[in-house]
């Protein structure tokens, strides 16, 4: 239910998750899976896609495809080799916990595609993925056609929350405690 829209969503049963795997010893998901992800239009279909490839398809209740959306060529990130390193340090609380059971072979070599759906009032797909230069959005039209990409305006401390067209954001506390940003999508503006 979005208050700002007046809009409900009924129940929807998405495609399923890819399994999530798991080193079993110490019951730790294997870091950098895909997952899935959903987002509610306005009017009321919903974006699924699976984090693994640029790939999204528009429901209306989860069994039937209204349309499927693939940008192949968009770019993919390497893993941090240094940070799978931790996870295999012997020293490390991980290791110390899991031991022989883990193995790197587990980890995949690139980060997921994207890490977020979200729809805009104008029913645009605004997909959240890694860039260069951090983060950025990639942005589809109401069908699916690919628009472009975004510079994402939010650090890695921020937690983003959308409602329509306004986007909430909060930082981690800094000494003057949490900070509060609204921000808004402008259509057709000059930059």
């Amino acid at each position: 239910w979005s208050f700002t829209e007046r809009r409900a969503m009924d129940s929807i049963i998405g495609p399923a998750a890819p399994e999530q795997r798991m080193w079993r010893s110490c019951s730790f998901v294997i870091p950098y899976q895909a997952s899935l992800d959903l987002a509610p239009t306005p009017s009321g279909h919903a974006w699924f896609g699976t984090s693994d490839a640029d790939r999204f398809i528009l429901t209306r209740h989860g069994r039937d495809t209204l349309r499927l959306v693939e940008t192949p060529s968009r770019p993919r990130f390497p893993v941090n080799a240094t940070r799978v390193d931790e996870f295999f340090d012997p020293s490390g609380f991980l290791w110390k916990q899991c031991g022989a059971e883990m193995k790197r072979s587990d980890v995949p070599t690139t980060l997921p595609a994207w890490s977020s759906l979200t729809v805009d009032a104008g029913g645009h797909l605004w997909v959240s993925r890694r860039a260069a230069w951090g983060r950025s959005y990639d942005v589809y039209d109401q069908d699916g056609l690919w628009l472009g990409e975004v510079p994402s305006p939010f650090t890695a401390d921020e937690n983003v929350y959308w409602s329509g067209d306004d986007i909430l954001s909060v930082s981690s506390p800094g000494e003057q405690g949490y900070t509060l940003r609204r921000y808004r999508i402008v259509r057709n503006a000059p930059n």
